[in-house]
């Protein structure tokens, strides 16, 4: 049998007891957003990279106009 750890016993400990903001239980979340990114309780980046996609196409798209505009050089 493997000992825990100490950082393993805690996660446990916060996810069986539930972790408390100022005397509030917070709720889990099976995703969220911090600094642009979506989390998810599985570290699947699916989502992510669907919405990376999307603003990709979505700028691809925008340039679109200057790409087949005749009058457009790139020479100097």
């Amino acid at each position: 049998m493997q000992r825990s750890s100490k950082s393993e016993q805690t996660v446990k400990k916060i996810v069986e007891e539930g972790m408390l903001l100022k005397g509030t239980k917070l709720q889990h979340a099976d995703s969220f957003k911090y600094l642009g990114s979506t989390l998810t309780k599985t570290c699947d980046s699916a989502q992510y990279i669907r919405v990376r996609t999307a603003i990709a196409l979505s700028s691809m798209g925008s340039l679109d106009n200057i790409w087949k505009n005749k009058t457009s050089t790139t020479k100097p």
